[in-house]
């Protein structure tokens, strides 16, 4: 009975490692896509500002 209740402390045990590593790694997925649009916007922006500047030169 003892290694029964061992095994379901390993098994318990992983299930809150992988629970907390893919939390983590969705959080590293959100940052990296929240860093793109930031990224994409900019690049918006300059391109905007290159198409005012060449119209009003």
């Amino acid at each position: 009975m003892k290694t029964a209740r061992m095994d379901y402390d390993v098994v318990e045990n992983t299930c809150k490692a992988l629970h907390s590593l893919s939390g983590f790694f969705w959080l590293l997925l959100g940052v990296e896509c929240k860093r793109e649009e930031i990224i994409e916007e900019q690049l918006n922006l300059n391109q905007m500002q290159i198409v005012n500047d060449d119209a009003s030169n």
